[in-house]
């Protein structure tokens, strides 16, 4: 478990039985080691896992993170300043860098939040939103793909539909190779690999630019005389 986590359940454990200056001395704690504000008010599911140690993360203290989740860094996630009440997100939902969540919004079970959305609404289980404000760009995704651990043990995410289907999306570089298992260039693959597959679909070299030798000269008959 990664070292804020541990903290963070420890001072939820006291803000539970009541010591609430504990409880905040350590948020103080969390704040100053790893910047971010997650309190002990706030309810984390088993198996989260925050990128980067939650480095810039700011988590509303109603807030409710489900198991197997994943959030990355300056996630916020808070009010929207016109009643109470802050995000809630499914188990094994996936929030990646700088998105922000604000107000009572339900983030469904497998569902992708990605990179610098902005969220005011509900999202639907296994669903990628995107832009500002966020809209759904595909349904029935595979949050697999996107996760920071394709390995991830999920396990716990009980309400987590099951099946592998991605929606048409192509997953990043990274996880298509950690899902796959196989290197650039292995066999196995279809379709050319390696250093020569990016000559060959490219296609011939264009002309060097520059001095050419004397017989490079003589074949494009642009010898002349000095």
């Amino acid at each position: 478990m990664q070292a804020i986590l541990r903290l963070h359940r420890l001072s939820h454990a006291c803000h539970r039985r009541g010591l609430r200056g504990a409880s905040r001395l350590i948020d103080g704690l969390i704040r100053l080691a790893f910047a971010a504000a997650l309190p002990g008010r706030a309810r984390l599911g088993e198996g989260v896992f925050l990128h980067h140690s939650g480095l810039g993360l700011v988590v509303n203290g109603a807030a409710e993170i489900g198991p197997g989740c994943e959030l990355g860094v300056h996630v916020v996630l808070g009010g929207n300043g016109r009643g109470p009440g802050a995000p809630r997100l499914g188990a094994g939902a996936v929030v990646l860098a700088g998105a922000k969540l604000l107000g009572p919004v339900e983030i469904g079970a497998g569902a992708v939040v990605a990179a610098n959305a902005l969220v005011r609404e509900d999202v639907p289980p296994r669903c990628l939103v995107a832009g500002q404000p966020a809209t759904i760009r595909r349904r029935d995704i595979d949050p697999a793909a996107y996760r920071h651990r394709p390995d991830a043990d999920v396990s716990r995410a009980k309400h987590l539909p099951a099946g592998s289907a991605s929606g048409g999306i192509e997953p990043p570089l990274g996880a298509r190779r950690a899902l796959s298992g196989a290197r650039p260039g292995a066999p196995g693959r279809e379709g050319p690999q390696g250093p020569d597959a990016t000559l060959e679909a490219e296609g011939p070299a264009p002309p060097r630019q520059g001095r050419c030798s004397p017989a490079e000269i003589l074949d494009t008959g642009t010898h002349r005389a000095l």
